[in-house]
């Protein structure tokens, strides 16, 4: 046997199986590293190609993440017989980070979820935030909006969303998004939490109630939520000061917060703004964590800092921060951390 045999044998051998070797490796890191997405099944076709028994399957799919363009991919993957998908079925992929062209089909959004034994509220977090955009997820921004109106939408399970975004610094403004989420638990007037891009601030995506254990805002809370409008206008309000006329302790309705020492008070002042116009009445019922700013504040005839909301002059919060005070919203969100640490209150599931 010359020597040129086996180094023909090798090349023949690369040739043939290195690029399944590679592509095997390419597949296995964007599984670990991609970015989970949910797409619609337009097209699927066998190529001729079988490796192990296992077709290699064509398929030409639609993903509808909210808060990025609608776009299509195609895609060439050994598939087992028992997991191909159907023209118009819903499945997971995982897209490369570094490639938004490659991606790697996981399987059915039902079967994937049934085989792996994820719980239902398990399964409808994952298909919710698989539908959103990464740069949505990640995006750790925030508002707050007041559902407009509600539509069904081109893709499966999609509902077309239109939303008032408010602020307590910019005028409200009105957007439209298109967005999968099965079983939608909101109704027309209800507030919701949004992602919010950082680069488009009309990129914006609902949040979906599995993501935050189910719950929806309260209508008969404080519009000034502790997430977005309350640390909104604390930090960016117009500054003014005021005289409280009045001063009545209220019932804590949150039990948490309550044996932490939350205190809650509805409040009425005299506002007299920074520029010079005309003072006028204005009130508020405002939660207090620490008991000294309640003796601080909650007294008739005491001067006190306060911020005002841009777009509402009677929308004012007292100002911890001109006072000497920590920033009240930090304290809440740490004492829910503290309390999740110690297992005093479970996590969302």
């Amino acid at each position: 046997m010359s020597f040129l045999f086996p180094v023909l044998m090798i090349g023949i051998f690369v040739a043939v199986f290195g690029g399944i070797y590679f592509r095997r490796r390419r597949n296995q890191r964007i599984l670990t590293e991609g970015d989970l997405t949910v797409a619609l099944v337009l097209d699927i076709h066998q190529t001729g190609t079988v490796i192990n028994q296992s077709p290699v399957m064509a398929l030409q799919l639609r993903l509808e993440q909210t808060g990025q363009a609608t776009r299509e991919l195609n895609l060439r993957q050994v598939i087992d017989l028992g997991n191909i998908p159907r023209v118009g079925e819903q499945v997971y992929i995982s897209v490369d980070k570094k490639n938004p062209n490659a991606a790697v089909y996981m399987g059915l959004v039902t079967a994937l979820n049934s085989q792996a034994g994820i719980a239902a509220s398990q399964t409808q977090m994952v298909a919710d935030a698989a539908s959103i955009s990464p740069r949505l997820r990640e995006s750790k921004t925030f508002g707050v909006a007041t559902i407009q109106g509600m539509a069904a939408g081109t893709a499966p399970g999609a509902t077309v969303f239109t939303l008032e975004i408010d602020s307590c610094v910019e005028p409200k403004r009105v957007v439209t998004i298109e967005q999968v989420m099965q079983n939608n638990p909101f109704r027309v007037g209800d507030r919701a939490y949004l992602f919010v891009s950082k680069e488009d601030k009309n990129a914006v995506a609902v949040v979906p109630l599995s993501l935050v254990g189910g719950q929806k805002l309260d209508p008969n809370n404080n519009r000034l939520d502790a997430l977005v409008l309350g640390p909104q206008i604390l930090h960016e309000g117009k500054k003014a000061m005021a005289t409280v006329t009045e001063a009545d302790e209220v019932k804590v309705n949150n039990g948490f917060l309550e044996k932490r020492g939350v205190q809650r008070w509805h409040l009425q002042f005299l506002v007299k703004p920074e520029d010079g116009s005309m003072a006028y009445a204005a009130e508020q019922t405002l939660s207090f964590t620490k008991p000294e700013r309640v003796q601080r504040v909650c007294r008739i005839g005491a001067e006190v800092p306060i911020r005002i909301d841009w777009n509402d002059p009677h929308t004012i919060v007292t100002d911890p921060l001109a006072m000497g005070y920590p920033d009240p919203y930090v304290t809440v969100m740490d004492i829910y951390k503290d309390a999740l640490a110690a297992g005093e209150i479970e996590q969302p599931k």
